[in-house]
């Protein structure tokens, strides 16, 4: 099986973080639909995998740059989760900047949902 590229999927542990203020989140629903998200990326040939932040952790980033050492990716999609909450601003500048420290030549995207995943990763790997 040809692979396409490698891309990292980042997001909220929903499984951490119960409770929230925005409007129509679901955990369990949004946790779904981001493994269909993986799993229709997979079955593009993409070699996709997630990265779910605690946001309730003293080390919330400690997962992403452990990732990040290990691996190389093509892609870095940062989902909505994480930067729709304005109390998270600064774990969001954390992790962009970690990204920026050791995925150099990864190219970075942001969904609108856990829904338009596949369509933000896709169009973001078709850009030069």
């Amino acid at each position: 099986m040809d692979i396409k590229n490698r891309v990292l999927l980042i997001g909220v542990d929903t499984s951490k973080f119960l409770n929230s203020n925005i409007p129509g989140y679901d955990p369990a629903e949004i946790h779904r639909q981001s493994v269909i998200a993986k799993d229709n990326l997979i079955a593009m040939r993409y070699d996709a995998k997630w990265c779910y932040i605690d946001i309730t952790s003293n080390n919330a980033s400690e997962a992403l740059s452990t990732e990040l050492l290990a691996n190389q990716f093509d892609c870095i999609l940062v989902g909505a989760g994480l930067r729709k909450r304005p109390d998270q601003l600064r774990l969001l500048e954390t992790l962009i900047n970690i990204i920026h420290e050791h995925a150099i030549g990864a190219k970075i995207c942001f969904n609108e949902e856990v829904l338009d995943t596949v369509e933000t990763v896709t169009r973001t790997l078709k850009i030069n």
